[in-house]
């Protein structure tokens, strides 16, 4: 058990990459979160009326691909169903569905319950004031009591057939558009989950879709109610943009995978440890040491003591030099000048004895000191 729990991290990261790479292929449906979506099972769903559709025909799909491109691959067998999206198409979109239909499309289209208008065909749908839910609907498609009728207008198509009124006012119509067909409907809510459950709706919900002639095919849009509902992170699984958010999760897990474990041998450090000045100075003083001579840093540190006293001063200038100095130390300038002179003959000798060096720097350390004024 403990080994296989070690070897689980080596097995995971593959996984979510394998993982991640089968989401170009299948990806789950997301809910729009619209609540009246073929997704939702909720009272104003329509999953019901999605899932009738698929029994009674064919098959029944979604669509969530943007309305233009998606009705270019579309021939005339199918029956495209916008049942109150979130948003009302745009201009170009229901253009792009009106040239559908002309060729030879079948659109059912309900409105949403918002006054909206399809200026090219001269349709609206009008908001009423006194709307009566209590009132049972007259159909031509359904001739039974056992049915409820839930809405908030009514429709304005003049030159269609009426197929359901409510009250005397239009509920659904259909009309003709070229070589297609288009079925309005004022409310959605015939096909929602709860009114399918009451009475012969059912049917009646059916019925409206039998109204084109050869389809073989349904397909639920899905594309107005995601693009309609506000989305923040859901936006970056829209299908559109989709493949580059999955391209960037997958290179987020290879850079995670790639930090975990290490690959390869451990490669040599790039910045060795520097010593510091006192480890310098003491690997000096111990070679040094070593030579046993003591001229040749006697030489040097005289050369560098003349060069803090002296300078570039001249004969006078330097006696002005060494006279803060020399009362420092309680001598005469020419005491001063004596403990050089005397130190650069000592420096001069082949041979000085460490000791000798020693006591000479220590002197001339002296003077250094007394110029600093310590």
């Amino acid at each position: 058990m403990k080994a296989l729990l070690r070897s689980l991290p080596a097995f995971l990261w593959p996984a979510l990459i394998l993982g991640t790479l089968s989401l170009h292929f299948w990806f789950p449906p997301l809910d729009s979160g619209t609540g009246r979506d073929t997704y939702s099972t909720t009272a104003e769903g329509q999953k019901a009326f999605y899932r009738l559709a698929g029994e009674t025909w064919s098959f029944a799909t979604r669509n969530t691909q943007p309305l233009p491109r998606a009705l270019q691959s579309w021939d005339t067998e199918y029956a495209f169903c916008v049942l109150g999206p979130a948003r009302e198409p745009t201009a170009g979109e229901w253009d792009a569905m009106l040239n559908w239909v002309a060729s030879g499309g079948k659109l059912l289209y309900a409105f949403r319950g918002e006054d909206q208008a399809v200026p090219q065909l001269g349709v609206r749908y009008i908001l009423d004031e006194d709307a009566d839910d209590a009132a049972a609907p007259q159909s031509k498609l359904l001739d039974s009591p056992d049915l409820a009728w839930w809405t908030d207008g009514h429709l304005l198509a003049p030159g269609s057939e009426l197929l359901v009124e409510h009250r005397g006012a239009p509920q659904a119509v259909k009309m003709t558009w070229g070589a297609g067909q288009i079925v309005f409907v004022a409310s959605p809510l015939i096909f929602s989950n709860q009114l399918l459950t009451y009475g012969d709706n059912s049917i009646l919900a059916i019925r409206l879709l039998e109204q084109f002639d050869e389809v073989y095919y349904i397909e639920f849009d899905e594309s107005l109610n995601a693009s309609g509902t506000p989305k923040s992170v859901g936006i970056l699984f829209d299908p559109t943009i989709r493949p580059i958010t999955i391209q960037l999760i997958l290179l987020c897990f290879l850079y995670g995978w790639w930090n975990s474990r290490r690959f390869g041998p451990l490669l040599p450090k790039l910045l060795t440890p520097r010593q510091n000045i006192v480890d310098h100075t003491d690997a000096l003083g111990s070679w040094y040491w070593k030579s046993r001579d003591g001229g040749g840093v006697l030489q040097t540190y005289l050369k560098q003591t003349l060069a803090e006293l002296r300078g570039h001063a001249t004969a006078a200038q330097e006696r002005r030099r060494l006279e803060p100095i020399a009362r420092r130390l309680n001598l005469t300038v020419d005491e001063v000048l004596g403990v050089l002179d005397t130190a650069r003959s000592a420096a001069e000798k082949p041979r000085l004895t460490r000791r000798s060096a020693a006591n000479w720097i220590r002197k001339l350390s002296e003077l250094r000191a007394a110029r600093r004024g310590k």
